[in-house]
């Protein structure tokens, strides 16, 4: 995945924002507690998915899209922990692709239809994950995708996760299953965000001062 969002200049700007207001809950999958809370329309890519996607797979030929709302289909009648894990686990079969693979850019958040038509990286199988388990009927204030910090790799990456009657689950296509165990230690938090909301975390020491030294701008990063 390649991020090469500003992080720091879009952290600076959100945090002179008249409706910024610190935010101290503490997130428990994370293991931090979120400096700030700002309205998710700050994003605005996330915000065009989100407005254009339906017109978007409407409009678009692909057969993909067909098998998708299929899959989709057979799971309305499932239990939601079922739904949780067999969408996790359909969108394997979709090839992982660097961003400037396909859209010769270094960061790009793709629609479903762009990830069904060419697959993706990170964010983008959280975000289909996301749109998926929103046509379920899944809560937005039971979903986030987080942008982290893996400190065993020195990369960015990014998952989806998912709270569902007290337990924690994290859609990263990089498990075989949902799972929360390790993350804790593996990742840390640049930032989180549904379609209401959106959270900043303060990163490691480490990455800070690397940032720093790179002139800001979060490193790329891979499966």
């Amino acid at each position: 995945m390649r991020i090469f969002i500003l992080l720091y200049l879009l952290m600076f700007c959100f945090s002179f924002s008249a409706s910024s207001p610190a935010f101290a809950a503490r997130d428990s999958l994370l293991d931090s507690a979120p400096t700030h809370k700002f309205p998710a329309s700050k994003l605005s890519r996330w915000n065009d998915i989100l407005s254009s996607h339906v017109s978007d797979i409407y409009n678009s030929r692909n057969s993909n899209i067909d098998t998708w709302n299929a899959f989709i289909e057979t799971l309305k009648d499932e239990p939601k922990l079922r739904q949780i894990l067999k969408v996790n686990a359909w969108f394997k079969q979709f090839p992982y692709k660097q961003d400037n693979w396909v859209y010769s850019q270094d960061d790009y958040w793709a629609t479903p239809t762009e990830f069904l038509t060419y697959g993706g990286d990170c964010e983008d199988y959280a975000i289909i994950k996301y749109v998926t388990l929103r046509k379920l009927g899944f809560s937005p204030k039971d979903m986030k995708i987080a942008i982290v910090y893996d400190v065993y790799s020195g990369t960015d990456h990014a998952f989806l996760t998912v709270e569902h009657e007290g337990a924690e689950f994290v859609l990263d296509n990089r498990e075989k299953v949902a799972v929360s165990r390790y993350m804790k230690n593996r990742y840390k938090p640049h930032y989180a965000f549904n379609e209401k909301d959106m959270w900043t975390y303060a990163s490691p020491v480490i990455v800070q001062k690397m940032r720093k030294s790179v002139g800001g701008m979060v490193l790329p990063g891979n499966r």
